[in-house]
């Protein structure tokens, strides 16, 4: 079998620490008009949810009793 090499391109590269525990990156968020930068969110690249501060989601505008209760588990328990 041939192996063909392949190159990958990315629009935005990060360069993270590897000196803080877990991936750190800037994310943004946004609803419509608004929107607000996280820098330095951490990302878990088998989540299965997004999970943000409840500041977020009132810088968004958003309200979160509106949306639909969703029990998570992880490692460090259920919330």
């Amino acid at each position: 079998m041939v192996t063909v090499p392949h190159t990958l391109t990315f629009d935005n590269l990060y360069k993270y620490s590897t000196t803080v525990e877990g991936i750190e990156i800037p994310v943004q968020l946004s609803v419509g008009k608004e929107s607000v930068i996280i820098p330095d969110a951490k990302l878990d690249t088998g989540a299965s949810f997004c999970i943000f501060e409840q500041g977020y989601c009132l810088a968004l505008g958003l309200t979160l009793e509106s949306g639909f209760p969703q029990r998570v588990e992880a490692a460090m328990g259920r919330f």
